[in-house]
């Protein structure tokens, strides 16, 4: 990775999920991106592009070229240090076929495939919260599309998380998996910038509150939202998990969050001969917007993705977050 005056973050999406996740990602980021840039005059751009949307519908072989058109893009034409594949489908299928990475994994350029922050990320967060809990098992429930529940690439990630833990004694739990796949037009309502329709939100309410009543889950941990437009429906879900008492304490993780985590173990890495803040209190003040350039945008475009922020995030990140 060129480590200099600017380092450049770009994220790839089906749609303009991409932009919610970016969004997402800087809202936990904020703290290190501050620290780096105050101690070491090292700062951010990120760069968002999207193409395609939905992929649900897609063979293999279309998602994984449009996929692979925005990746070149994002690294020959922007020149974007860290790349992170944001729709969950196209990351599955990217590491399904292994394709990342022959091609694409230059000295400059690091790719983070969601899939594998994420699985390695709730398994994290549902390891902490069961030991916390006294729980007998460690349960986790994702929420993604069918695309990429197929083939089961999140399944596989979760379980490997598990045999590491177990193999370095940190845990003698049983691990138990739930999925929820959930309609399309749970995404398109966000695509469309429909978050707000009521029928549409009454409708997905009632997915979730079948859904979690017939699903017996007993002292759920954690609950993954792998899905970019997801995050949309946070309130939703934490008000119905809620509601039910034995898994009341869950974690409801956003992708935003967990990979922001895996970039964060990175930057420390790199800079082990320095300390990283862990509050954000003393960086707060100084900044007045973060530039997010999307290479995707219209007139339609930019009211739909500043209603999203201005709803998902409030109004201070909104005010943060300058889309170009």
């Amino acid at each position: 990775m060129r480590i200099g005056n600017v380092i450049k973050i770009g994220f790839c999406d089906s749609g303009i999920g991409g932009l919610i996740l970016a969004c997402d990602f800087i809202k936990y980021f904020l703290p290190t991106l501050k620290a780096l840039s105050q101690a070491h005059d090292i700062f951010f751009e990120f760069y968002h592009i999207c193409e395609g949307f939905p992929y649900g519908n897609k063979s293999d072989e279309e998602i994984i070229v449009t996929g692979s058109k925005m990746i070149h893009r994002l690294q020959r034409q922007i020149g974007c240090d860290i790349l992170i594949v944001g729709c969950n489908t196209l990351s599955a299928k990217l590491e399904l076929y292994n394709i990342y990475f022959e091609s694409y994994r230059y000295n400059t350029f690091k790719v983070l495939p969601i899939v594998i922050s994420s699985a390695e990320g709730i398994y994290n967060e549902a390891l902490i919260n069961a030991h916390n809990n006294n729980n007998e098992n460690i349960e986790i429930m994702m929420f993604a599309t069918p695309a990429a529940f197929r083939n089961n690439i999140y399944d596989k990630y979760i379980r490997y998380a598990h045999h590491k833990a177990k193999k370095n004694n940190l845990t003698e739990k049983n691990l138990i998996i739930k999925s929820f796949a959930p309609e399309i037009y749970w995404q398109q309502s966000v695509e469309l910038g429909e978050i707000k329709n009521i029928e549409n939100l009454k409708k997905i309410e009632i997915d979730m509150n079948i859904f979690l009543n017939n699903a017996n889950f007993e002292n759920l941990n954690a609950i993954g939202l792998f899905c970019t437009h997801y995050p949309a429906y946070n309130s939703i879900i934490e008000n119905i998990v809620k509601q039910k008492n034995n898994s009341k304490n869950a974690v409801i993780a956003s992708q935003g969050k967990l990979i922001s985590q895996s970039v964060v173990n990175a930057f420390t890495n790199m800079f082990t001969e320095y300390k990283l803040p862990s509050k954000i209190d003393d960086f707060c003040d100084d900044t007045s917007f973060i530039n997010i350039y999307s290479l995707y945008k219209n007139d339609s475009y930019s009211n739909i993705i500043k209603n999203i922020i201005s709803e998902l995030f409030g109004t201070n990140m909104s005010n943060l977050i300058n889309i170009i």
